[in-house]
């Protein structure tokens, strides 16, 4: 089972990039990579989806159905912030290339980062919902909480679920930046 999940990880890839190899970005081609991408991180992690991986994350106090709400917030969250960051990206496209690119990389990180900053309130209201008695508060600290940052920007052994999915959003935003320059002519 331990290689299964790299081998279909590669196979994935090796798809991904014949699928956008020197075009644009086409989101049917994306969004049709949603579903097999999820299952190769399904198959490589079983301990982690399938089992108790992680089992400090609070995500196991949860029961199948708060597990499915969590997933879904979480799929609906990503998909709104890289949305945001291709709509940036066609407005930034206008710049000259060698200015374009690094800032909107920069854009892009940022817009993640406010994103990811934000979100604890979002999880923690449906927590609530799910758990009446958990008190109304504030759950987001300071924007710059650095320690916060490099544990999803570094993963560490230790680290719960969702920093180290974060950290996986966090450095997907380059390449994805990357690749909706790659189709525009210069």
């Amino acid at each position: 089972m331990s290689l299964i999940g790299p081998i279909l990880s590669l196979l994935l890839f090796a798809k991904i990039v014949q699928l956008v190899r020197r075009e644009p970005p086409h989101w049917a081609k994306t969004l049709s990579l949603i579903v097999p991408a999820g299952v190769v991180v399904i198959i490589a992690l079983p301990s982690v989806f399938l089992d108790t991986g992680y089992a400090s994350d609070s995500l196991w106090t949860l029961g199948w159905g708060g597990r499915i709400g969590v997933i879904v917030i979480s799929s609906l969250g990503l998909i709104a912030v890289f949305g945001a960051i291709a709509v940036k990206s066609n407005k930034m496209a206008r710049l000259p290339g060698l200015v374009a690119i690094p800032l909107d990389i920069i854009a892009g990180l940022l817009i993640y980062g406010v994103a990811f900053w934000l979100s604890p309130q979002l999880f923690y209201s449906f927590y609530q919902i799910i758990f009446p008695d958990l008190p109304a508060q504030i759950v987001i600290k300071s924007p710059l909480d650095q320690d916060r940052l490099r544990t999803i920007i570094i993963p560490a052994q230790g680290g719960s679920l969702a920093d180290h999915l974060a950290g996986v959003g966090f450095w997907a935003v380059i390449p994805f930046t990357l690749w909706l320059h790659a189709g525009r002519k210069s």
